[in-house]
């Protein structure tokens, strides 16, 4: 018979398996097994802590670990949402970091024509400074007479005084300073606008005045400025630097073109039309008109530039003699290049533009606005100011490069009636005695004489002399 796969394969188990014939080992009795087994119970002291009613002490703690753990992470995150949304923010001092503004530029190399830019509190200008470091209290130097000749005092003890405190970096100071003519002129020291030092002349009451051509100037005040390196190059004593710097801030030596300010500087450079005035009414059988005379320009707010300057090239308020805030007037802002309406020079700020003559030489600030003629490099160049008036300049050939006092006489047969003032730009100039036109040329004779001319509109108002003066400044070669 057969045997089929399937029985062959169950087969295999069957005959490996170990039957109890086949056994070496003889099974051990059940009871016998059993009776050696050793039982352990859990001690009854134990048995109701592990009960169905109790907890064990080490998952209390747990959970009450677990539970605080918990509760601190709430108040953790209830903080901070707090310290985020709703605390009070801690504000630090920040360092305000400013712009330097650029050295002001002075508008002549002598100490005078300098322009000073950190204003100090005076009683009719209610302009601020800041006075020199150190002793920032003003220094009364008393009393005392000066000389007509700059210089001549070596020795006087009240003008040493406010000498010393010039040449120790421009502390503030002031003296009485008596003249034939005026008693009781103060002199005061300010302080320091950037490299120069700030001066300013008050005069007295009516009544200290002899001068009848001075009593105009009677509680009237003018500031001038003076570069602090052009003053040491003097090699003056402090008593005579003190007496230089008194002649020439006085009126009798004021010039055109001076960079002062203030109310006294301002009938100054109206003199002339005042004189005119009086010789007319002097004069009361002659009806003539006066036309013919030069009026000056409104200036509102006594910043230096007329109402008309201020609307139409300088972006200024016709009511506001600072109005950047910078502590600094806007006329003479302008006089030094700088905007006055806001940061930066002229030239950055867009009001002003430089016109560059390639053939005769020179080139110069004017404003942006205003039309130029000029005929190709010519030596007529004509800037209109679209509004009324315009200024013009010529060059003209300087063949033996003469001194420009010396070219003026010799053209117009007669001396300037001031001396040559020389500019920061290194031309030395002098002006027609009405003040409108300028005759300049490089300090030691150059190539060309420029001759600028400012010449008004048929109202005959002074409306763009701070304008003319800017022009003048800035012409370089």
């Amino acid at each position: 018979m057969t045997t089929s796969p399937m029985l062959k394969f169950l087969s295999f188990f069957k005959k490996n398996k170990n039957t109890p014939a086949e056994s070496d080992t003889k099974a051990t009795p059940a009871d016998e097994t059993l009776a050696a087994i050793t039982y352990h119970t859990m001690p009854k002291k134990f048995i109701n802590a592990a009960g169905s009613g109790g907890m064990h002490h080490t998952k209390k703690w747990g959970m009450v670990i677990v539970g605080g753990g918990g509760v601190v992470l709430i108040a953790g995150v209830v903080f901070l949402v707090w310290y985020i949304f709703f605390a009070p923010l801690a504000v630090r001092p920040v360092a305000v970091s400013q712009t330097p503004t650029p050295a002001a530029t002075s508008v002549s190399t002598p100490p005078e024509a300098q322009v000073s830019t950190t204003p100090e509190e005076t009683a009719e200008s209610g302009q601020t400074a800041t006075p020199a470091t150190g002793d920032v209290s003003e220094k009364d130097c008393g009393a005392t007479a000066v000389a007509a000749e700059a210089g001549s005092m070596t020795t006087d003890s009240v003008l040493a005084c406010v000498g010393e405190r010039i040449v120790d970096g421009c502390k503030p100071a002031a003296a009485s300073i008596e003249t034939q003519t005026v008693s009781g002129i103060r002199l005061a020291v300010l302080g320091l606008r950037q490299d120069s030092c700030l001066v300013q002349l008050t005069y007295p009451a009516p009544s200290a005045i002899s001068d009848a051509a001075l009593q105009d100037y009677a509680n009237t005040y003018l500031r001038c400025p003076y570069n602090v390196a052009g003053l040491t190059s003097q090699n003056y004593t402090p008593a005579q630097l003190a007496q230089y710097v008194y002649a020439q801030s006085a009126l009798e030596g004021m010039t055109e073109g001076r960079n002062c300010e203030g109310s006294a500087f301002t009938l100054w450079l109206e003199r002339g039309q005042r004189a005119a005035v009086a010789e007319e009414t002097a004069a009361s059988s002659s009806p003539s008109s006066l036309a013919g005379n030069f009026v000056a320009g409104v200036d509102t707010d006594g910043d230096g530039l007329t109402d008309i300057e201020e609307s139409t090239i300088f972006a200024t308020s016709a009511a506001n003699p600072d109005t950047d805030g910078d502590t600094y007037s806007d006329g003479t802002e302008v006089l030094n290049g700088y905007n006055p309406a806001g940061e930066g020079t002229l030239t950055d700020s867009g009001l002003a533009a430089s016109y560059e003559n390639t053939a005769y030489g020179y080139h110069m600030l004017y404003p942006k606005d205003w039309r130029v003629e000029d005929a190709a490099n010519g030596e007529n160049v004509i800037f209109f100011s679209n509004q009324s008036g315009f200024i013009q300049i010529i060059a003209q050939a300087n063949a033996d490069q003469q001194e420009i006092e010396q070219w003026y006489e010799n053209v117009n047969e007669t001396a300037p009636k001031s001396a040559a003032e020389t500019l920061k730009n290194g031309f030395a100039v002098v002006y027609s005695p009405d003040g409108l036109t300028a005759y300049l040329t490089q300090t030691g004779g150059g190539d060309y004489v420029y001759v600028i001319t400012y010449s008004p509109g048929e109202d005959q108002k002074l409306a763009y002399r701070t304008t003319f003066q800017m022009m003048i400044q800035t012409l370089t070669p």
